[in-house]
C-alpha cells in the first residue's frame, strides 16, 4: 500500500489511516458487493472492512447507511475508521445525498453502478477534501463525476455530483474528520 499519497494539501490524516481508508472504500460499496442488513445499527445497511479481522491491519472501516428515506434514490449515512482492538474512533464521515428526477428516470441500477465505477478507479482522489472531475465515454454518452471538495481547519467536506450529457443525476454532500491529534 505504501504508494498513495494524500495530496500537497494539508494532510487530512495519517498516511497509514489514509491508505487503509482507500483499500476499504474500493473494497465495499465501490466493488459493487451487496451490503449487510444491520451490521451495527438496525434497519441500517453496512460494510465492514476488512471483513475479518487481519492481525497486520490494526483498522477496522464501517459504513452504515439507509437508503429507505423520503423518497427512492435518497440515502444517508456515515464512515467510521476506528481501532481494531480498542474501538477508539480514528475518523468519521457523514453524507446524505441523492438522485435528481432525472436520475429517478434513468434509474438507481444505472446511476449507482457508475458511481462505483468512478469510486473505485478513483478512491485515493474522491471524498477526501478535494476538486477532481472525471468522465467516462459510454457509447453516445459522456458521464462526469465532479468532486467540489475543501480541507477545513476542522476536517474535510465534499460535494460530488454526477451527470450524463450535461444532465445533472446524482448529489452527494459529505464531512469528514480525523480524532487523531495533529490532524
Amino acid at each position: 500500500m505504501g504508494n498513495l499519497d494524500i495530496s500537497q494539501e494539508r494532510k487530512i490524516m495519517p498516511q497509514h489511516l489514509f491508505e487503509h481508508y482507500v483499500m476499504a472504500r474500493s473494497h465495499t460499496f465501490a466493488s459493487e458487493k451487496e451490503a449487510l442488513l444491520g451490521l451495527n445499527i438496525p434497519g441500517l445497511k453496512g460494510y465492514r472492512y476488512p471483513e475479518e479481522p487481519l492481525v497486520d491491519n490494526p483498522f477496522i472501516y464501517e459504513d452504515n447507511y439507509n437508503d429507505d428515506v423520503s423518497r427512492p434514490g435518497n440515502f444517508a449515512g456515515f464512515e467510521l475508521n476506528r481501532d481494531r482492538a480498542k474501538g477508539k474512533e480514528y475518523t468519521l464521515y457523514v453524507y446524505a445525498g441523492g438522485l435528481t428526477k432525472e436520475g429517478l428516470e434513468l434509474g438507481e441500477k444505472v446511476v449507482y453502478s457508475i458511481l462505483s465505477i468512478f469510486l473505485k478507479a478513483h478512491a485515493a482522489e474522491v471524498r477526501f477534501g478535494k476538486k477532481v472531475i472525471f468522465t467516462i465515454k459510454d457509447g453516445e454518452d459522456i458521464w462526469v463525476y465532479e468532486g467540489d471538495g475543501e480541507v477545513k481547519p476542522w476536517g474535510w467536506e465534499d460535494n460530488e455530483t454526477i451527470k450524463r450529457n450535461y444532465t445533472l443525476l446524482y448529489e452527494l454532500n459529505g464531512n469528514g474528520v480525523c480524532f487523531i491529534k495533529g490532524f
